[in-house]
């Protein structure tokens, strides 16, 4: 699960980023397994799909994601 806060100062993007990160780098999330649509993390975290999007593009150059064209985006 991932938990945000609005009083630590760190943006939410990076948040969510910096989790999904951990639970890549810890084995929770296996390289291949589907990432979260951006809605519905969005809905599911009371945040804009912007804020998603921004995670996601932070994720992805940095290599923890990738997108195949159609099919979603994945974990590395």
């Amino acid at each position: 699960d991932i938990t945000i806060s609005l009083k630590d100062g760190i943006p939410i993007y990076r948040q969510i980023a910096n989790q999904i990160r951990y639970m890549v780098a810890s084995g929770i999330l296996v390289p291949g397994e589907e990432i979260s649509p951006i809605r519905a993390l969005a809905l599911t975290l009371s945040v804009t799909p912007n804020t998603v999007i921004k995670a996601y593009e932070e994720l992805e150059a940095s290599a923890v994601i990738y997108q195949r064209r159609g099919a979603g985006l994945y974990f590395r």
